[in-house]
């Protein structure tokens, strides 16, 4: 099982889960990508920012990797924007 992958309830996995993958179903599927917070992710082409706590991800077709997090002054630009 991948690093801060999410298995719904019920899932039945009979495949390798990636990293950061949200798995229902039987058998179980990539529902959705998550944060390693918890928040759905949403990709705008291959990139995403965590609404919550501001990490970064890349997704690389069928895997998703954290690219790194917000700092100070990034996070105080897109209040202000």
């Amino acid at each position: 099982m991948g690093g801060f992958a999410f298995i719904g309830a019920g899932a039945v996995v009979i495949d390798d889960v990636p990293d950061y993958a949200l798995m229902v179903g039987n058998p179980a599927k990539i529902k959705v990508w998550m944060c390693q917070c918890g928040i759905q992710l949403h990709f705008n082409e291959d990139k995403a920012t965590c609404e919550a706590c501001g990490s970064k991800y890349q997704n690389t077709g069928s895997k998703v990797r954290e690219v790194g997090v917000f700092s100070v002054h990034e996070a105080a630009s897109e209040i202000v924007a």
